[in-house]
């Protein structure tokens, strides 16, 4: 009875697979990208990379990959991406001169040397209520230009991310976890003997309506231990698991307001440690005050079309956050950053809010290992205050920005000694020396079909640490129709 009863779900199952037919097929392409360009700037070569930073290597990325090749497959909401991006030699490029991304023009081999790639690969799904990313691709969070806890200074993050929208009877509610891999022990290899375990676990819990958006997360930094469930916990309250010695808890908090049609205001504020007054010994507490903020406001002054070229930069496959912010037309905004002086800072490396970066290279030691390579979040780190004015274009042919900044750097980085002796006195104020910049930025490309189109972008820095440069190159994709 049991069998017969068993056969008959079955042909019913089988008659309703019928009934819907064949699954609708994949949509699957294969593409090459080239932008061959070129490049001028004022920045010295330098010596040897002994003492890299954050703008060494946002100045590697920011040189475009000359080839890019790979595979889009979409299915439903469904997609999957992987791209495999031809770069210089990461040591070549930072200790000589590069006047054009073609290969063989001027350094060899060097020219197409680098093998860390890809930037872009992973699995995405969006449906209705369920998201899902897997893979490496940037990540951002908050409602500006850049992300104070997790932004795209880094060219890609090794992440999983799910999130859920919930309907409201105003609105809907929306719950996200991402965890980031950004670092791992190499006990059995030299080169990375002074690597730690670094992972990232994040949750966040926002709401969003017609008009405001608000939400608040937390990151937990786990360093030099293999984390447990206990540090992943989707949700826990990560800064009550008291790990101090090997936990660093950050606080991240965003509103956006769409106070009318084209007119929105926003802000984001992050807080990495905040002392209690009985935690002060001698007005100089172990761990100062360590927070950062973002207030700005943007206005389409009047609309326009969507950029119609395809995807070719790391960003332009970015997982951002929702936003007011309209697409196309004429934009003017401003936007107000400040980061205190300890803000993204540890006693060791490992338990920094920043991402190592392993490569191979092209010396006699054959790797580099840069502990602090990039910000996960504000781009310029600790110690900053910022001011930035943009004017931005975008049509169906033309997207273009004009920005102009004014940028002042404390004299305490990421690098400087922590825990401070007088953290009381100087958690805030910029400490000295302060450098402060005047910079322009331009940015074009224009688009003459969907595959081929032609940029520009140049910057100049006027002040304390003077410098410019300029790109100019042409860019083209083929992709195979859909199979």
């Amino acid at each position: 009875m049991r069998g017969a009863a068993f056969a008959v779900l079955l042909a019913v199952a089988g008659l309703m697979l019928g009934a819907a037919g064949p699954a609708p097929r994949a949509d699957a392409r294969f593409f090459v990208q080239t932008m061959p360009a070129l490049s001028l700037t004022t920045a010295e070569p330098a010596a040897d990379t002994s003492a890299l930073t954050a703008a060494d290597y946002a100045r590697y990325y920011v040189f475009p990959s000359v080839l890019n090749f790979g595979l889009e497959m979409e299915h439903g909401p469904a997609s999957l991406v992987f791209r495999v991006d031809i770069r210089p030699d990461f040591n070549s490029f930072i200790t000589e001169r590069y006047f054009t991304n073609l290969p063989f023009v001027a350094h060899d081999i060097s020219s197409i040397g680098d093998a860390n790639m890809p930037t872009v690969g992973y699995f995405s799904y969006e449906g209705e209520r369920l998201g899902v990313s897997i893979g490496r691709r940037q990540l951002a969070w908050g409602p500006g230009t850049y992300g104070l806890a997790i932004g795209i200074g880094a060219p890609y993050l090794e992440h999983l991310q799910t999130a859920y929208r919930f309907p409201a009877r105003l609105g809907e509610w929306r719950y996200s976890f991402v965890a980031i891999s950004a670092d791992r022990a190499g006990e059995d290899a030299s080169h990375l003997a002074s690597a730690g375990y670094k992972n990232i676990f994040a949750h966040r819990v926002s709401y969003e309506s017609d008009r405001l958006r608000v939400a608040v997360g937390e990151l937990n930094l786990v360093h030099d231990i293999a984390p447990s469930l206990i540090d992943i916990s989707p949700f826990g309250v990560y800064h009550n698991l008291y790990e101090d010695s090997y936990s660093n808890v950050m606080l991240d908090a965003s509103a956006e307001w769409l106070a009318r049609p084209g007119l929105r205001t926003y802000g984001e504020f992050v807080m990495d440690d905040l002392v209690m007054p009985w935690e002060e010994n001698d007005g100089s507490p172990y761990r100062p005050t360590a927070i950062g903020y973002l207030v700005g406001a943007e206005w389409r002054l009047f609309g326009g079309g969507a950029f119609t070229a395809g995807r070719m930069r790391e960003g332009d496959y970015a997982l951002r956050d929702g936003s007011f912010a309209p697409k196309g037309g004429l934009i003017l905004r401003y936007e107000h950053y400040r980061t205190s002086t300890y803000l993204y800072n540890r006693e060791i490396d490992s338990g920094k809010w920043t991402l190592p970066d392993h490569r191979l290279v092209n010396t006699s030691t054959g790797y580099l290992y840069t502990a602090n390579a990039y910000y996960l979040g504000f781009p310029y780190g600790p110690g900053v205050r910022l001011h930035a004015l943009s004017l931005d274009w975008e049509s169906p042919a033309l997207k273009a920005t004009l920005a102009l900044k004014y940028l002042s750097s404390g004299g305490r980085g990421i690098e400087s000694t922590y825990p401070p002796s007088d953290g009381g006195a100087t958690w805030f104020a910029l400490q000295d020396p302060v450098t402060n910049n005047f910079i322009a930025e331009i940015g074009v490309r224009a688009a003459f079909s969907e595959a081929l189109g032609i940029f520009a972008s140049g910057e100049a820095w006027i002040g304390d640490t003077p410098g410019a440069a300029a790109t100019f190159g042409l860019e083209y994709r083929f992709s195979t129709p859909s199979r």
